[in-house]
């Protein structure tokens, strides 16, 4: 669907891609990761600092909390440095706005409706939550934002200057206090976060992102609606879920739902992944495995973006393609570390590793 995109260089970006295409070769193959879950867990901190990864010069006091932190960090200054560098702060979303919208359900959740939200003055009250940093906003400002939703008699009028903030205000006005519950929050958010990134992929006029972003949400939407049809749910329960996409349509959901998830092949006749979508459910209805399904889409994503940006050059596109595939990295390195900690088999883990972006 992809493959046949042309991005076009840019000269502005030789920098950025110079700089990416270095860091890609320092990226772990699934060969690596194969070696990784074949060794005891005694050994796996020893095999991460022979693939490159530490702490300073730090050998003897690893953790995986402190090698993935160090790692986080080290991602996001080589981002906020690309980034200015190019001249491309409007793409900032794109890189901190899913990290955001993880801190604005979990901040939103316990100030809004948790038992103790009365006593929620401070950031420091919320320390139990495992927030991230890598945000737009910090996490205090997150805590107001929904303290003036409470209070403020301005709501809307004192964040229209703020591009983040002032959509999400007008959402939560429209559903409002009383009609506002987790669930409700959680649906509103994960639209929330498609809209922007639509808006800012659009100003970016990439036609790359574009299609990328509008297979991801449709993806999303496959996954909710199984996981729906599990529940034993009707299509009336999956449409505040539905995120606008061309790939696969309300329409195509609706006609999922009402045939059960059976004989479904017409439905994706004029889809061009149409061969994967089918194989994916078929799978996933045998199965009822959501986690793998997650991975599958995980993957998709990832070939997706392998095969059209590894040989790119010259493209702002290569960054986000980077954090991606960074991120891919260190998520198997947690379920490698997870899996073994708790001596699962490494079959189980196995299953559960994504495919890798080299």
């Amino acid at each position: 669907m992809l493959s046949n995109i042309s991005l076009k260089d840019n000269s502005d970006y030789v920098y950025l891609s110079s700089v990416i295409k270095s860091k890609e070769k320092q990226l772990l193959s699934d060969g690596d990761f194969a070696e990784m879950l074949d060794v005891d867990f005694s050994k796996f901190f020893s095999i991460l600092v022979e693939k490159g990864y530490h702490l300073h010069d730090d050998k003897e006091n690893l953790s995986f909390e402190k090698i993935y932190e160090w790692e986080m960090w080290h991602l996001y200054r080589l981002i906020e440095e690309l980034i200015k560098v190019s001249g491309l702060n409007y793409l900032k979303p794109l890189f901190y706005l899913q990290n955001e919208c993880i801190n604005l359900k979990l901040v939103g959740k316990t100030s809004l409706f948790s038992e103790k939200k009365e006593k929620i003055n401070s950031i420091d009250d919320l320390s139990n939550l495992p927030l991230t940093q890598y945000t737009l906003h910090n996490k205090s400002e997150i805590l107001f934002f929904y303290k003036d939703f409470l209070f403020s008699n301005d709501f809307i009028g004192k964040y229209i200057e703020d591009e983040i903030f002032s959509d999400l205000a007008v959402k939560l006005v429209e559903i409002g206090k009383d009609n506002l519950t987790g669930s409700k929050l959680d649906i509103l958010i994960d639209k929330f976060y498609f809209s922007q990134v639509n808006k800012v992929v659009l100003r970016s006029n990439s036609q790359f992102l574009i299609l990328f972003f509008d297979i991801y949400a449709g993806l999303i939407n496959l996954k909710n609606i199984l996981r729906l049809f599990f529940e034993k749910k009707e299509f009336y329960d999956f449409e505040p879920f539905y995120i606008d996409s061309n790939l696969i349509t309300k329409q195509i959901c609706q006609n999922l739902m009402d045939n059960k998830f059976e004989k479904t092949g017409y439905i994706f006749v004029e889809n061009p992944l149409s061969d994967k979508i089918l194989s994916l459910i078929n799978l996933t209805i045998k199965d009822k495995n959501l986690s793998l399904l997650e991975k599958w889409i995980d993957d998709q994503l990832t070939i997706i973006m392998s095969e059209n940006m590894k040989s790119a050059f010259f493209n702002f596109e290569n960054l986000i393609a980077y954090k991606w595939a960074k991120e891919i990295e260190l998520k198997n390195i947690k379920i490698l570390y997870i899996g073994k900690k708790n001596n699962l088999s490494k079959e189980s883990i196995e299953k559960l590793l994504r495919k890798s972006y080299v």
